[in-house]
């Protein structure tokens, strides 16, 4: 079960950084668990892009806004001064745009990442891409005891860093959350913590382990959705079945596929796979589904 704790931390992060999310729960008083640090640092200008920094929308149905320009598809996200992420950005986009986050432990970069699922969503969305080995050097070492913990700060700073530099663009709302190996049960355990905002998750190659009765009713509860598996056709069905049975009866719309990934990375044949899963994980949100138009 989460801890009170964990999740006033979580909302109390989303209320500052994607305003209009509500967490769908009950009310729980915090507990002694430290809250995590205030001086979260704003991003200045990385090595691999200099966009400008945006203010936030003041608007809840805001106009068209100014071109979102990009020097580059992938731009260097400074976290803190331990790390950094990649975010592949909606270039020249005239409206908000929803996220989606990947957590990787593939040993290619963040950037290879970053640009093999920007095939895979299409061209309108923000694509924030971080490696689970690294997460926990985003966040302040001496605060938590657990790794889980920093590795939960870290994405919390992230996401505070994104819209920092990004503002307007992003639209608010729930968001996406990929987790590939290592990082499939990093994101399992995040999206535990508030289900509403991580309403529809994908594991890849890992984390069905973390699916258990429990899990489920406690993430469908809380306004979990949609949940995509993807699985490793070399290894036994049987886990990643049982994970969408228990899902399925929880109430939360669920799908598996297996697919190859022996290269590490999502390439041709794998990314015009995965393409139409993904249009089914975030059907009924036509935030993901909107087009560009002046």
């Amino acid at each position: 079960m989460a801890l009170p704790g964990v999740r006033v931390v979580w909302r109390v992060a989303i209320a500052a950084v994607f305003a209009g999310v509500g967490c769908g729960c009950e009310r729980e008083q915090p507990s002694s668990r430290p809250a995590p640090p205030a001086d979260v640092p704003r991003v200045g200008a990385g090595p691999v892009s200099r966009d400008p920094v945006v203010p936030p929308s003041q608007s809840s149905t805001p106009a068209l806004l100014p071109p979102l320009g990009s020097e580059t598809d992938l731009v260097e996200l400074r976290v803190s001064e331990a790390g950094s992420g990649i975010v592949s950005v909606p270039r020249n986009s005239l409206r908000p745009r929803p996220l989606v986050v990947v957590i990787h432990g593939e040993p290619s970069s963040s950037e290879q990442q970053c640009a093999s699922w920007r095939r895979i969503v299409g061209p309108n969305l923000f694509v924030l891409c971080l490696r689970a080995a690294t997460l926990a050097e985003l966040s302040k070492a001496h605060l938590y005891y657990f790794e889980v913990d920093r590795r939960e700060d870290g994405v919390r700073r992230a996401l505070v860093a994104l819209k920092a530099k990004y503002g307007a663009y992003l639209a608010p709302g729930p968001v996406v959350l990929v987790g590939t190996k290592e990082g499939a049960p990093v994101a399992a355990a995040i999206a535990r913590q508030e289900p509403s905002f991580f309403s529809r998750l994908v594991l890849v190659h890992g984390g069905y382990e973390r699916w258990s009765p429990t899990y489920g009713a406690t993430y469908a509860a809380r306004g979990g959705r949609r949940l995509l598996l993807v699985w490793d056709p070399s290894r036994p069905p049987s886990e990643v079945e049982r994970a969408v049975q228990l899902a399925r009866h929880s109430r939360i719309e669920a799908r598996s596929m297996a697919l190859d990934l022996s290269g590490g990375t999502f390439e041709g044949r794998s990314v015009e796979q995965l393409a139409p899963e993904f249009r089914w994980l975030v059907g009924g949100d036509s935030r993901f589904l909107e087009q560009e138009s002046g």
